[in-house]
């Protein structure tokens, strides 16, 4: 970051206005350089990233709790939604307990144990551009509390803490390792290990990651996006459990093992309701809660449910009334489409089909008319089916 951090706000913030309604371009690039020549090449090139990551948190709606708020473009892609942050920090009950985070990132996570009233937070950085962002942003809003650390973790100097919160960079090597996606900094063995010692403690990881351990899991939705999987260590959080924080809504499996009733495709009838259930629990324990809910399955694999008489609206699922059942065929559907005058609204979804939505679209013609439904495609056994249906 320039020295002169005052000369380089004063054209951030020009940048930021002129990128909220314009694209970068070498022309303007190069107005930059003339219009501020005391400015390096590589601070004209920071400057614009962040203003353009500073935009898109703006824009986003997500983040007004926090602004003003300046983020990178690395920064804004890789941090936590403040409302998700406060939900990690009211799990882990930080209020009077002294926090440790690894990772600062944007730095939400370490604002929110400010807001939920930790007693003081630590914070590892080991990228120094992100290390000076954060500071300055601190600075910019006067926050005393917080005591940054830029180091790599595995060889900081730990400072003494009630409570861990980990939030590892995290970075793709295909083929690298069979148990995790990606390589972690610091490594998830290494994070469970330090988490041990700790009255609690959190380490946020990616969805899809399948691993197992002494730790509890929680899935995280926000705007129906399954966002993020949460190891717990130490805490009475049963695995599985979902929280959908824009519905401001949890669910606890109470029977982990139940399993949800199995029928047959040819048990499915007009007037019945699918179940679409929500990402982060179909990555929980999605047949818990079908069973639960009194919710069957045609296929252990899909996650689609099937509920046969009425359903009341709940935030884990959407509902569709089933109007048709029929092994997949291409010239059957197309007839039922013409029939039912479904017109290019119409939603195709699909799971265990080997075709993707907009593949089968191009193969249909859609009437012109004011009606449309929703098709599904999907698999039972090694037979697909399609169902149509409405949303309700």
């Amino acid at each position: 970051m320039h020295d002169d951090v005052s000369e380089f706000l004063f054209v951030f913030h020009q940048v930021r206005e002129f990128l909220l309604h314009n694209s970068v371009t070498p022309s303007y690039i190069q107005s930059l350089r003339n219009n501020f020549p005391h400015l390096s090449n590589d601070s004209i090139t920071e400057i614009i990233d962040l203003a353009l990551g500073t935009n898109k948190a703006y824009n986003s709606g997500e983040y007004e709790a926090v602004l003003p708020w300046i983020f990178s473009s690395k920064t804004y892609e890789q941090c936590s939604s403040p409302a998700i942050c406060l939900h990690h920090m009211n799990r882990l009950q930080v209020e009077g307990n002294t926090v440790l985070e690894i990772c600062t990132g944007a730095g939400m996570d370490a604002l929110a144990a400010l807001l939920q009233k930790a007693s003081y937070v630590y914070t590892i950085e080991a990228d120094k551009q992100v290390a000076n962002l954060f500071e300055l942003n601190c600075t910019l809003k006067d926050i005393n509390d917080i005591a940054l650390i830029q180091s790599e973790a595995e060889i900081a100097c730990l400072p003494k803490a009630d409570i861990l919160w980990a939030d590892p960079s995290r970075r793709e090597i295909p083929g690298k390792r069979k148990q995790l996606t990606g390589n972690y900094a610091p490594s998830i063995d290494w994070l469970l290990q330090k988490a041990s010692s700790y009255k609690r403690a959190g380490i946020k990881i990616a969805p899809g990651e399948q691993i197992k351990g002494d730790f509890s899991r929680e899935f995280i939705s926000y705007n129906w996006e399954c966002r993020e999987q949460i190891l717990w260590i130490h805490m009475d959080i049963p695995d599985g459990s979902v929280t959908l924080i824009d519905k401001n809504y949890s669910w606890y499996p109470k029977n982990p093992e139940m399993l949800p009733i199995l029928i047959s495709p040819e048990e499915i009838q007009s007037g019945h309701i699918l179940i679409e259930p929500n990402p982060a629990l179909i990555r929980g324990a999605l047949s818990a809660c079908y069973a639960e809910f009194d919710i069957a399955v045609f296929d252990r694999e899909i996650a689609f449910g099937i509920h046969k008489g009425d359903i009341l609206p709940h935030p884990l699922f959407r509902t569709y009334r089933i109007e048709d059942i029929f092994r997949f065929n291409r010239k059957e559907l197309q007839s039922k489409i013409t029939s039912k005058n479904w017109n290019k609204r119409t939603e195709i979804k699909k799971r265990g089909f080997p075709l993707l939505p907009e593949e089968i679209r191009k193969e249909l013609v859609f009437p012109q008319s004011d009606h449309y439904g929703t098709i599904v495609l999907t698999r039972c056994g090694n037979e697909h089916w399609a169902i149509l249906c409405k949303r309700i």
